[in-house]
């Protein structure tokens, strides 16, 4: 998406007379790589939206709900594919930090999100256990985007 798709989508999203359902439904008719980064942005919406704190809410989902940020969602990996039962990335809490270590890859709006949506797995737990997801602001030290 370049720089001008992205404003005109964040300038659709505002106006009070476009639904979000059906510029998505248009969309998917007719532009379907739009509407796929649409839906992207979207689930990090959905997704957080009963975990958050109401503090969480407003720094998070506020932003990305009003079309000012936009967002992604990480979960697809080298070695596990998206079987999340598989994740190799770990996050370990370091005082009052999370440290998160891994890898992802097929992240659509990775490089032009605002937040990217990490899941990952608590460092030693198995399987299913301890899987948990962090908002990850774009500029974050240690967080890069490679194409």
């Amino acid at each position: 998406m370049t720089p001008g798709e992205k404003k005109l989508m964040l300038e659709l999203w505002k106006r009070p007379d476009v639904r979000i359902e059906d510029l998505c439904d248009y969309l998917g008719r007719t532009e379907s790589n739009v509407r796929a980064l649409m839906s992207y942005h979207f689930g990090a919406i959905r997704a957080q939206g009963k975990r958050l704190s109401e503090e969480q809410k407003r720094r998070w989902l506020v932003p990305l709900a009003k079309g000012e940020k936009l967002g992604a969602w990480a979960l697809t990996e080298p070695e596990a594919g998206s079987d999340a039962a598989n994740l190799q990335t770990t996050y370990r809490e370091v005082g009052d930090e999370v440290v998160l270590n891994g890898q992802k890859r097929f992240i659509s709006n990775g490089s032009i999100a605002d937040f990217v949506q990490v899941y990952a797995r608590k460092a030693g737990a198995k399987r299913h256990e301890g899987i948990s997801v962090f908002m990850v602001p774009q500029g974050t030290p240690g967080f890069k985007v490679v194409h």
